[in-house]
Parts: structure tokens; C-alpha cells; sequence
């Protein structure tokens, strides 16, 4: 419906009104509104002909930019000339834009209300004289403009009305041509477009469109490919998109259901002819055949500029069928295709660029269920828990948030939680129809592969999944490689398999679909339906995987024989299982035996498994050397025996299992010889011994081609490192650390691909070998302990002074990270004895030019951090309480200049600065896990061993012993989030997030001190909302056994912001905010909890004035060293019985004090 201002309305109103229509009515005023106008606006306005007209705006001001646009993004615009319309500065500017508008394709239809054309044409008369009075009192170029316009408007054919017409009918027929311009397109003015219904509540449509939007108009590409998971929304962002562009070419045309039409001849011959028709408007044009279609459409549009939309397409064959060789298409053209499949849209030649629609983010999911379950922008309150539950479940899947928002409307509390259960256990029909469109389109092997991803491996590593199911000749590398395309997984940047969980449950259901009977499926994850099989002995030939997962540890009376019919069994994972007798019999055919506490000290005798890929028994009491002389596995490429404590040899490999490929042994504590054969394994990658106490014998030499990863850590005994007979280019990552071994072969230098090594040991010296020195990889060095470097360059307590000279003096050229462990100072007597200078590292660090990262945990004695080098990138000082406030300081400063932060940058709204305070902050207690859970997140976050060599792009870190956030932060706030506004670009970014630790009882905050006896780890989350969209701003940081309160600073440079997050930046002014939480934590000994008290931003804002100002000094100074109270820690937090804080005396959710203005040489 038009809007139609209301009397008296001021111009400021006009900035709320739609931004796009049809017609833009111009006239002069004083001519027509109150008779002609009004009743032609009102006939438009029943025919549904969005119409803008400009009733009552004041005249005589200059013309607003704001109707400009109006007039931009309208479809056409009508000028209605009457005797008085040049008299008018405002009409004749109108007038101006709209001609100008014509050359970008825009109508312009001219209606001559009792003038005559030739009067306008040749500018005399009524027109004539306002014109030349104009001339008088205005800019010659302006009028002369002004009369190009008048003159080129009149030239045009239009409705002329005079005394003698019929008012009535002269509307009727002007609201008949308009009409056909906007749902028929037979007339002879240039087509428009008819808008197509987009979505009821098309949210987070704005932020999707804009990117494509842009490559449309700057790429030269005639070919653009949307491309995502079903139901994902690309058919909605394709509509919106053609709504906005069409307008812009000579012919368009959107296409739907192009897969679903093309399964016939006459289907693809009905789509040629829709093409057709939609761009010429020829009802009868019939093009007989497919063939002959195709040459048609070549013929009739390739002079054309046009818009086509082919939505819905999975096979080139569909696009060929419409558009031939796809080369011809006129300057300009824009074709658009929509497809789940990847791989189609990059068959299609260079000329197209591709766009992948994402999943909503977490406020766009609520916001967008939150329209459909309770017509609002945001849920019930009383609703919001539930809410929540659906949006964790639909995982941001616009189809699922909709089918489900509309079922769940107006139902009760107990509707909803019943409906939500079922959910998860039985998929919405609506939702799997659409999903299995794309599963349904694999072939026999790729469904095998999806199934087999969606029921047992989704989550794990992407070689690993294809290992095993090429051993099951399913060509998984292809397989995987089409479901990646066809957007059924995704692989992450760790290489992990993953998929949405609708997809998985849809995969699960189409297993459970096979029989009623759990025993006549293909797979079986369920524990009710495999303890069911295995307890009553009704498997099948036809079962290919098992996995049985009890919530906790239990005990299962089971057959011995209870597997003897599935002798097509492949996989067979359980975990905290454990039988009442050992098992008779294992199928043959398995592929992955996967079984932690595996119950019986040997497996089956009758069980050789000649393809067996995997071998998972941690915690197992197999006798390692009986178990592989019997099975002789030479396919078995993945083998854990972690902590298998009747492992005392490791025999020869090369016959049992030559092609092994991962080899972990960790905490194998009786473990004392590694066979010479292993040194010789030639496809095996990774060893890993870690804390193999026991151990004393390793190969005499390692001729390894393949190994990446020799994990040797705490294995106490080892005093010996094999030779090194040829090179190993290879291998990245060495440790050592914390073994016997204080001498290396001079052979060291064959490690020629090394990238990290960790060595030293608390208990005695490595001397290393001058080969190490030529190591040209070597890139981060791991030091524990003291270790002895050639020609008297040491690193230990002696001799600090000469270490790090010797780095750049001897070589080590690409060496960036360092990491040196004090907690030898706490050894003995005779380490904490001297206490002189090796308190502080020297300033000579500065001759290791290359150092980034720079690594110190748990130093009592440590005092001053020294000047870094300018490459440097990140330091962590975790639990080195003894670090003064100067020292940490100059640190921040250094890292302000490394980033080029302007000194003393200031905030209008910010008067003051912010202590960081845990009074406020309640503990989190649904957050916390035990210990072994909170490990169980750092595997998930770190979860291979190519971790150790990561390297996390561009950033800048500091994690130190403090309490308070510096004032050069120019936002700071004791909430866990910062709110700034930004200009069109980001500029380099940091934020400062206070930590503290809190007592969790009253009897702990009595005695606690500056140094907790806890040690606390905990996981903290940071995202980023710009302009109210929401996502994570990086991946969790893991902080671990910290014992004291600490400062953690974060920086990102302008060009990776810009990159991630600048399509959300929408105009001059954007909203930002930076919010943090403790999204999990544990506390070794259950006696305080981490809290954030504190956060800080320094960016370059343009934030409005605000006038508050809160003061508050409940601080205290401790550092006795020093007269600046800015990193002075806080009292202790007063806190109560139930462990939450009591609150100082604030305003705004801010405590403040004033401080001075600061620069980098005071602050």
C-alpha cells in the first residue's frame, strides 16, 4: 500500500517511509493534489501499485538527497505537466533526477494535464516565462539543465487530458498502462519487473545478499553459483536478489524447481518456453523440441541484456538444456544458478564466481523462530529456555527454525517440551523430505560413505575415516570429496569430518527406516537397540557396524558367541563396556576394533582379521607381542595400547604390521624396549611415548621416511637418542623433554625437516651437537631445564647472560618461538640459592630477531620482562608473581607501538577509568567440569597431534600476573562486554579481559593470598556483534593451571577484521560489541573459580557524548616498588556463604575513577 503523508507531517518523517516503489508521482501542487492527483493516486493505489507521492512536504527548501533515492529506487515515475509545474524549483529538480534515471533503464511516463506538449517542447507560454525568471535568479547551468529535461520529457509519447476528456477514463486508462508494465510486460514501454514474495520474515537477508551483490556488480562474470545445504535459504536470497536487480536489465526471468522439472522432455520444453516468454512476452512462440529450444533462446536472447535465475539445479545436463554452451550471453548479463552441489557450479568455466550460504548465526536463528512460534521479534520470557533448545537443535537451519517455530505456535509449555523430545528422537517429516533430496541423489558407494559418517565417524579426521572405509572398497577419497561438494560434511581446519546435526539424524532415520527389527539394520549406535541384539543374540549378516556406548561404566552379561551372526560386521566401537566372560568369537571381517578397558587379556583364537585397519584398546590387558604374532595384520594402519600396563616389549613390526601408520604407546609405564625393526617402519608417521617411565631401550637407528611426529616426553630413563643414518626430511616435531639423554648423535643433523623440538631435562644437562646448528626448519625451540649449547653457549641458570647471543650467533635462522620453564628454580636449595641476576632475562634477548612467541610459566623469582624484539607476537608469563608493574607496563607499551595504537585516544562517552572488579561478577557453576571432562575439551580444541606445530595466523597476545586493565584502553567497563561505534572500515583492534579468581568458600578467601593453592583452568569465549548479527569473534582460548588473577591483552590488525567481518559493516556509524564468557572451567582441588571482572577495548571510535560520570576508589596499592596505582590490585573480594560477591556502590553497571590522560611514555 502507498504511503501518503499526513497533514502537517515535516520532512523529517520522510525518512521512515518504504524505500522502494513503483511510481514516483511528480506534479505541481497548487495545480492538481487536491482533484486530478488524488483521484489518480487513489485508482493506483487499488490496483496494488506501490505509489510514492509527496503530499504536504514543505516547499521552497532544497530538494532532499533522501527523495532522490526515492525517485533511484522506484520503477518508473510519472510527471504530470500542468500550467504552473515550471514555476516550481522543487518540481523541475524532480524532473531532472527522473530524466537522469531514464538512462539507467527507469520509465518515464509523461502526463500533459491541460498543456499542450509543443508548449513544453518548445519551452513558450506559461513555461516559457518561468523559465526565463528563473534565469534571472538562478545558476545559467542549472536551467539550462532544467530545460534539457522539460525538452526531452516532451519528446516522449504520453497522456495527453484536456477540458473535453472524460477524468474517470483518462486515470483508468494511465492505471491500465501501468499495470501492464507491472505484471504483464506486452506493452511498448521497456519491461518491469513483477517482485516475487520472498519469505514472511525474511531475516538476515540483508548481511547474505550483500557480498553477492557486490560481486554482481563489480565482476565481469556472467555467471554467479549459490550454493549450500538444502533448506539453507538459497532460493529466498536468490528472490530478493532478483527483486532488487532486475529492474536494471532488458529482460529477466527466475526459473523455479529447475532439477525437479528437467526429469522429462516436456519439462525442460515447458522451461524453454517460460525462459522465452518471461523476456520477449510472446505467448506464442512454442519452440517444439529440446534441441530447437536451445538454439531459440540463443537466437532471441543473445542481443539482450538479461537477468535469468535457475534455481534448484543438480546436474550440468539442466543448465546445458536451457543455455547450450553458456558463452553467448550479451555484455552485462547475469546468470544466477542455485545448486547444493559444489563441484557443479565450478565446472562452468572461468567466467563465474561462487557464494556459499552459511548457516544463521545464534541471534538470527531466535529471531528468526522467535516471528514464526510467537509473531514477535524475541521470545516469551517464560518461553526462552525452550526457545533455546530448538535454535541448539535446528543449528541455525532457516527451513527447521520455520517448519518448527509454526508448529510450536501457541501451544503450552508442556506441548512444547513433549514436541521437542520427539524432535530428537523422530525427524520432522517436512524437514527430512527436503534434506534427502541430496541423499537421495548419491550413488550405492557415496550413501554407504554418508551413513557410515553420520552413524559412527562424524568428528573424527578426515585421513583416519578414509583409511578405514577404503579398506571396506568404497573409493572413499572420490566419495568424500562429492559429499564435501554436494554439502552433505564439511571438513574443518583441523581436518576433522563434521555435519550438520539434521543431516546426521536424517541419515540415522533412513538406517532405522531398513527394519523394525535393530537386528536387520545395516547400522547400530543406539544403546537400548545393541544392548538388545547383543544380550538376546538377534544380529544379522545384514549388520555392518556397531557402536556401544554406555552413559557410565557398566557390567553386561553377554553370549561369548554373541557376534557369531554378524559375520559381515566391520566396525565395532564400545566404550565403558565391560562383558562378565570373554568373547569367543570376533567376525573376521571387522575393520576397526575399537574398545578402551577391553575386558579379556587376548583376543579370540579363531579371530585373524586380514583387513583390520584399526586397533583401539587403551587401558586393555592384551600382551602386546602374543597379540600380533598370532593376528598378523598387515593392513592395521591405527594402533593405541595407551596405558596397557602389561606391555613390556615392542616387537618386531615389520613383520606383523609393516604398514602401520600411527603408533601410540603412551603411559605404557612398563614398557622398557622398543624393537630395531620400528626404526626401519617406513609408512609409519607418528610414535608417541609419552610418559613410557619404564622405557630404557629404543632402535639403534631410525631410518623413518615417513614419521612426522617422535614424542619421547618424561620418559625418565632414556639416555640414549638412536642414530640418524640418512635424512629424515619429514620429521616436524621432536620431543625430548624431561628424558635421560645428555648427549645427541652428531647425526642430529639428518633431521633436516625439523620444525619444533622440545628438549632438557630438570635432572641433568643435554649437551646438543654443533650439527644442531644447521637445521634449517627449525622454528620453535621448547627448552626445560638446563640444556648445553656448543662452544659455551648454555641455556639453564648459569649462563642466561650468553643463551640467547648464541641463538643468533650460531644460526637458527628461522627459530620464532622460545620457551624457557623456570620451574627448575624450585628443584632444590641449590637452585633458589643464587637468586642474582637470573631473576631477569637480559636485555641481550633482543639479538634473537626472529622470536614470536615467548613462553615463561610459574617463575617466583622472575622480576622484569626485557625490551622484545619488534617481531615478536606473543607473551604468556602465567603464575610469575614476582613481575612489577613497570616491567608489565613497558610490556603493553611496547605491544601499543608494535601495533601502531595512536597515544592518549580518547572516547567521548568514556569519562573515566574502569577498575576491574570480581565483587559483581557471580560464579558460573553451570560451567564447571571435573578435571578428566575439562581435558576431554582441550582434546576437542587441540585434536591432533599437528597442533603442536599450528600456527594461528596474524594476532597479538599477553597473558600476565595483574589485576587491573591499563587506562590507555579507551572503553572499559566492569561488565563482560564493550559497546563502540565504528566508522565504513575497522581500524587494528585490541581488547584486555580481567581475570580473577574467587574463593568458592568463605574459610578459602580467609586464607588465600596472592598465589591460590588451586590450580584453575578454564575456556573463554569472545564474539562480536556488529549492527545486532552476531558471531564468534575467534576460537577458544584454553588458559590452564593458573594460580593467581591474571591480565589476558588480544589484538587483531585491520586487515583481518576487514576480511572476516567486514560485509556486517553497513553504513558510516555501525554498532559494535565485544562480549566474553568462561564458557567451562575446573579447579583442581575445588577451591576457587575463575570470574571476569573486568574488559577493555582501545579501537579508534566515533561514539556519541555521554555525560556520567561515576567515581569509585576502592583500591589498594601493593606494589611497594612503585608509585603508580594503575596496576595496583584490588582488596579481596568480600564474599558470602553461597560464593557469590557482594557489590561495591556503582552507577550504570560502571564503577569508575578518574585518571590523567595518558601516552605510551607515561601510561
Amino acid at each position: 500500500m502507498a504511503l501518503v503523508m499526513n497533514k502537517g507531517a515535516s520532512s523529517s518523517s520522510f525518512i521512515h517511509q518504504p524505500e522502494k516503489f513503483d511510481v514516483f508521482l511528480s506534479f505541481r501542487g497548487e495545480d492538481t493534489r487536491y482533484g486530478f492527483i488524488s483521484h489518480l493516486y487513489e485508482a493506483l493505489r487499488k490496483r496494488g501499485i506501490h505509489t510514492f507521492i509527496d503530499d504536504k512536504l514543505p516547499r521552497g527548501a532544497k530538494i532532499s538527497s533522501q527523495l532522490f533515492k526515492t525517485i533511484e529506487k522506484s520503477t518508473m515515475s510519472i510527471i504530470v505537466f500542468s500550467e504552473n509545474y515550471a514555476s516550481s524549483t522543487w518540481c523541475l529538480d524532480e524532473l531532472a533526477k527522473i530524466v537522469e534515471c531514464k538512462k539507467n533503464s527507469q520509465l518515464m511516463i509523461p502526463v500533459f494535464y491541460k498543456v499542450n506538449p509543443s508548449e513544453i517542447r518548445k519551452q513558450n507560454g506559461k513555461f516559457g516565462v518561468a523559465l526565463a525568471e528563473h534565469e534571472k535568479n538562478m545558476d545559467n547551468k542549472k536551467v539550462q539543465r532544467w530545460r534539457k529535461a522539460l525538452q526531452e520529457a516532451a519528446n516522449i509519447s504520453g497522456r495527453h487530458y484536456n477540458d473535453s476528456c472524460n477524468e474517470f477514463d483518462f486515470i483508468q486508462r494511465i492505471v491500465e498502462d501501468i499495470s501492464k508494465l507491472k505484471f504483464n510486460r506486452t506493452s511498448f514501454f521497456v519491461a518491469q519487473y513483477p517482485s516475487l514474495f520472498v519469505a514472511q520474515y525474511p531475516v538476515g537477508i540483508d548481511n547474505r545478499i550483500k557480498t553477492i551483490l557486490s560481486d554482481i556488480e563489480s565482476n565481469d562474470a556472467h555467471m554467479i553459483g549459490i550454493y549450500g545445504l538444502g533448506g539453507i535459504g538459497k532460493t529466498t536470497i536468490t528472490k530478493e536478489i532478483y527483486n532488487r536487480i532486475c529492474g536494471c536489465f532488458e529482460g529477466f526471468c527466475y526459473l523455479e524447481n529447475v532439477r525437479e522439472k528437467s526429469g522429462t522432455n516436456d519439462g525442460v520444453i515447458e522451461l524453454q518456453e517460460e525462459l522465452l516468454f518471461d523476456i520477449l512476452g510472446d505467448k506464442n512462440l512454442k519452440v517444439g523440441n529440446k534441441s530447437r529450444g536451445i538454439n531459440v533462446i540463443k537466437e532471441r536472447l543473445s542481443v539482450m541484456r538479461i537477468l535469468l535465475v535457475l534455481d534448484d539445479v543438480d546436474k550440468k545436463v539442466q543448465i546445458e538444456n536451457l543455455l547450450g554452451g553458456c558463452d553467448w550471453f550479451a555484455s552485462k548479463s547475469k546468470i544466477i544458478i542455485t545448486t547444493r552441489d559444489k563441484h557443479l557450479v565450478a565446472t562452468l568455466g572461468k567466467c563465474f564466481s561462487t557464494h556459499e550460504v552459511k548457516e544463521l548465526n545464534q541471534d538470527e536463528a531466535l529471531e528468526l523462530f522467535s516471528r514464526h512460534a510467537f509473531q514477535s521479534k524475541e521470545p516469551k520470557e517464560d518461553y526462552l529456555e525452550l526457545a533455546n533448545q530448538v535454535i541448539q537443535y535446528a543449528k541455525g537451519l532457516p527451513l527447521a527454525l520455520v517448519v518448527m517455530g509454526a508448529d510450536l505456535s501457541g501451544r503450552t509449555k508442556l506441548e512444547w517440551e513433549s514436541a521437542i523430545g520427539k524432535y530428537e528422537r523422530i525427524p520432522n517429516k517436512e524437514i527430512q523430505k527436503v534434506l534427502k533430496i541430496s541423499y537421495d541423489g548419491l550413488d550405492e558407494t557415496e550413501q554407504d560413505i554418508f551413513l557410515d559418517i553420520a552413524c559412527f565417524f562424524k568428528g573424527f579426521l578426515k585421513q583416519y575415516v578414509m583409511d578405514i572405509l577404503n579398506s571396506c572398497d568404497l573409493y572413499s577419497f572420490y566419495g568424500i570429496t562429492k559429499l564435501i561438494e554436494k554439502c552433505l560434511i564439511t571438513v574443518d581446519q583441523y581436518d576433522k569430518l563434521s555435519m550438520h546435526n539434521l543431516l546426521q539424524q536424517m541419515g540415522k532415520d533412513i538406517v532405522q527406516q531398513e527394519s523394525t527389527k535393530p537386528g536387520e539394520r545395516s547400522r547400530l549406535w543406539c544403546y537400548e537397540d545393541v544392548l538388545d541384539v547383543l544380550t538376546k543374540n538377534t544380529g544379522s549378516e545384514k549388520v555392518r557396524g556397531i557402536m556401544i556406548c554406555a552413559p557410565e561404566p557398566s557390567k553386561i552379561q553377554l553370549d561369548s558367541n554373541c557376534l557369531e551372526k554378524m559375520e559381515n560386521l566391520k566396525f565395532l566401537m564400545a566404550s565403558n563396556v565391560d562383558t562378565c566372560g570373554d568373547l569367543t568369537y570376533l567376525p573376521n571381517g571387522l575393520r576397526v576394533l575399537d574398545w578402551p578397558g577391553f575386558p579379556s587379556s587376548s583376543l579370540p583364537s579363531n579371530f585373524f582379521p586380514p583387513k583390520l585397519v584399526v586397533l583401539n584398546m587403551p587401558k586393555s590387558q592384551l600382551i602386546l607381542p602374543k597379540l600380533l604374532e598370532r593376528i598378523q595384520c598387515k593392513s592395521l594402519t591405527y594402533m593405541n595400547l595407551q596405558s596397557c600396563q602389561y606391555i613390556k616389549e615392542l616387537p618386531d613390526l615389520s613383520i606383523t604390521t609393516p604398514n602401520i601408520k600411527q603408533l601410540n604407546l603412551c603411559q605404557c609405564i612398563n614398557l622398557v624396549k622398543v624393537h630395531d625393526s620400528v626404526g626401519c617402519l617406513e609408512k609409519l608417521e607418528s610414535l608417541d611415548l609419552t610418559g613410557c617411565i619404564g622405557l630404557k631401550i629404543l632402535p639403534r637407528c631410525i631410518t623413518m621416511k615417513s614419521l612426522k611426529i617422535l614424542i619421547l616426553h618424561k620418559c625418565k630413563r632414556v639416555k640414549r637418542f638412536p642414530d640418524i643414518s640418512q635424512e629424515m626430511e619429514n620429521l616436524k616435531f621432536l620431543s625430548l623433554a624431561c628424558t635421560a639423554i645428555r648427549e645427541l648423535p652428531s647425526s642430529f643433523r639428518n633431521l633436516y625437516g625439523l620444525e619444533r623440538l622440545d628438549i632438557g631435562s630438570y635432572s641433568c644437562t643435554c649437551h646438543l651437537p654443533s650439527s644442531i646448528y644447521e637445521l634449517p626448519h627449525l622454528q620453535k625451540l621448547f627448552i626445560y631445564g638446563s640444556v648445553q649449547f656448543p662452544k659455551d653457549v648454555q641455556i639453564g641458570i648459569q649462563a642466561l647472560r650468553n643463551s640467547y647471543g648464541g641463538f643468533s650467533k650460531y644460526g637458527f635462522l628461522k627459530l620464532n618461538f622460545l620457551k624457557k620453564l623456570t620451574s627448575c628454580f624450585h628443584l632444590s636449595k641449590k637452585w633458589l640459592l643464587p637468586r642474582r641476576k637470573t631473576s631477569n632475562l637480559k636485555d641481550n634477548i633482543m639479538r634473537f630477531n626472529g622470536l614470536r612467541y615467548f613462553l615463561i610459566e610459574d617463575s617466583k623469582l622472575l622480576k622484569e620482562i626485557p625490551e622484545l624484539p619488534e617481531s615478536i607476537r606473543s607473551v604468556y608469563a602465567s603464575n610469575c608473581i614476582s613481575l612489577n608493574s613497570q616491567s608489565i607496563r613497558n610490556l603493553f607499551d611496547q605491544f601499543g607501538r608494535i601495533l601502531d595504537f595512536p597515544p592518549n585516544m580518547i572516547c567521548s562517552r568514556e569519562k573515566g577509568h574502569v577498575l576491574a572488579d570480581s565483587n559483581s561478577r557471580q560464579i558460573d557453576y553451570s560451567s564447571q567440569l571435573s578435571f578428566s571432562k575439562f581435558l576431554l575439551i582441550e582434546i576437542e580444541l587441540h585434536p591432533t597431534s599437528d597442533m603442536y606445530l599450528f600456527d594461528f595466523a596474524e594476532r597479538y597476545s599477553i597473558l600476565v600476573p595483574e589485576r587491573n586493565i591499563p587506562e590507555w584502553f579507551n572503553h572499559q567497563s566492569i561488565e563482560s562486554s564493550i559497546l563502540f561505534r565504528t566508522g565504513p572500515k575497522f581500524s587494528t583492534f585490541a581488547f584486555c579481559i580481567a581475570f580473577h579468581l574467587v574463593p568458592l568458600k568463605d574459610n578459602y578467601a580467609k586464607k588465600c593470598g596472592f598465589l591460590r593453592d588451586d590450580r584453575i583452568s578454564w575456556c573463554c569465549a569472545v564474539d562480536i556483534s556488529i549492527n545486532g548479527q552476531a558471531q564468534s569473534f575467534m576460537r577458544q582460548q584454553i588458559f590452564q593451571y593458573l594460580k593467581c588473577d591474571h591480565l589476558w591483552f588480544y589484538a587483531v590488525p585491520h586487515s583481518q577484521l576487514q576480511q572476516k567481518f567486514g560485509d556486517l559493516l553497513l553504513g558510516d556509524q555501525n554498532c559494535v560489541e565485544i562480549s566474553c564468557k568462561i564458557s567451562h572451567w575446573t579447579s583442581e582441588f575445588g577451591k576457587f573459580a575463575p570470574v571476569i571482572a573486568g574488559m577493555g577495548a582501545h579501537v579508534k571510535c566515533i561514539c556519541p557524548p555521554q555525560n556520567s560520570i561515576i567515581i569509585d576508589n576502592y583500591s589498594q596499592n601493593v606494589d611497594d616498588n612503585s608509585d603508580n596505582t594503575e596496576f595496583a590490585p584490588l582488596l579481596l573480594p568480600a564474599t558470602t556463604s553461597d560464593g557469590s560477591h557482594m557489590t561495591h556502590v556503582s552507577l550504570n553497571g560502571r564503577r569508575r575513577r578518574h585518571r590523567r590522560t595518558s601516552t605510551y611514555s607515561n601510561r
